[in-house]
């Protein structure tokens, strides 16, 4: 069986039959037209109009910021910025319906923007401001109902009031004078005073090379080093000396490595080499001292010494003093005796060795003439 539709804009159409729509059956924003039973629009930006019927609209039922102009029974906008006029009618606007940072105008009735640093004047007006919703820098006037500005350098002044500042709200670098609540330079090496005040400095806020002083301010730090936030003032903080010196923790200063150290640390209030430069060795002080000539490394045996296989070509190591040098004339090893001597057994041909001197003298001649051919 086939079912023939409604009329058009119609829920329903059981009792009038189809093509036409039972009273109360119409869409939101139509009405039932008596005479044919079908379905016609209201009028513009309506919802409901089943009471006035035709291109009219019922009252309270016209869409957001339009109201009912009771000479027409349409619906008319309401005054720019202003989404509901229901009490005041087209044109106007109800007390705090304007939209956010626009305000009533009394006279008027219409919408009108609110002192230029406010947020919302929906209960004060347009023109001014409600208290606490002023722009961040300002505050509110609880004379003229405006925002007026904080003092200088001030990021809020809500608690203080205008041309003031509140606590803890200066500028960085600025910390709040209690006299004036006014917002004055801190110390000129400071980073903040928020609790110190002005002309002073908070701890740990100094900047890099100066710490802080008894009278919380600002002034340079040890000059061997380029940190003193934790010391202080004069002094220094561990693992921040300059190059080549060293942190001495008794007194918080830097003290230079000694001559030719490469890597120090500080003991008993001394500076103590951990690592000396090439061709020099540990002196029993701490120090490094040069190592002897001969050879060309002396970092286990200390300065003015040589270590085992560090001699400088042809020079032989001698264990007993810890030397290099060259083995006496005409002899061919000196590993036992060392530098200056021979070990038996090692003189040239035409040389024998001398038991009582280590040296090599001519076949026949003696140790003291063997000297004098040489001087």
């Amino acid at each position: 069986m086939l079912v023939s539709a409604c009329a058009p804009h119609c829920e329903r159409c059981i009792t009038e039959g189809p093509g036409k729509c039972d009273s109360g059956q119409c869409f939101s924003e139509y009405f039932i037209v008596q005479s044919d039973q079908t379905c016609a629009r209201c009028a513009d930006h309506c919802y409901n109009c089943n009471v006035t019927g035709g291109r009219k609209c019922d009252v309270g039922q016209c869409h957001a910021e339009y109201a009912i102009d009771a000479s027409t029974q349409t619906c008319l906008p309401c005054t720019s910025n202003c989404y509901l006029c229901v009490e005041r009618g087209p044109g106007n606007c109800d007390d705090g319906r304007c939209f956010p940072r626009y305000g009533i105008d009394n006279n008027t009735y219409t919408c009108q923007q609110c002192d230029v640093h406010c947020y919302d004047c929906a209960n004060n007006g347009a023109g001014q401001c409600d208290r606490g919703l002023c722009y961040a820098r300002y505050a509110f006037n609880s004379t003229s109902r405006t925002c007026d500005e904080c003092a200088p350098r001030c990021y809020n002044c809500n608690h203080a009031g205008p041309s003031k500042c509140d606590i803890g709200r200066c500028f960085e670098r600025y910390g709040l004078d209690e006299g004036s609540l006014t917002c004055r330079s801190c110390d000129s090496h400071c980073k903040n005073c928020t609790n110190a005040g002005p002309g002073k400095c908070d701890n740990g806020q100094c900047i890099a090379g100066y710490g802080i002083s008894d009278k919380h301010t600002c002034a340079e730090c040890d000059v061997h080093c380029n940190l003193c936030v934790i010391n202080g003032a004069g002094r220094c903080d561990e693992d921040h000396c300059l190059e080549r010196y060293a942190y001495n923790s008794n007194i918080h200063n830097c003290l230079a490595f000694p001559d030719h150290c490469l890597r120090c640390h500080v003991t008993g209030g001394r500076p103590v080499c951990d690592r000396c430069d090439a061709l020099y060795g540990f002196t029993i002080d701490g120090k490094c001292g040069r190592c002897d000539d001969n050879c060309n490394s002396c970092i286990v045996n200390g300065a003015s010494k040589c270590d085992p296989g560090k001699c400088n070509y042809p020079g032989v190591y001698h264990a007993n003093t810890s030397t290099c040098g060259g083995c006496a004339a005409h002899c061919s090893s000196c590993d036992y005796n060392g530098p200056g001597k021979c070990d038996e057994g090692n003189c040239l041909d035409g040389y024998v060795y001398d038991n009582s001197s280590h040296v090599c003298v001519g076949e026949g001649l003696t140790y003291i003439h063997q000297t004098e051919l040489h001087m």
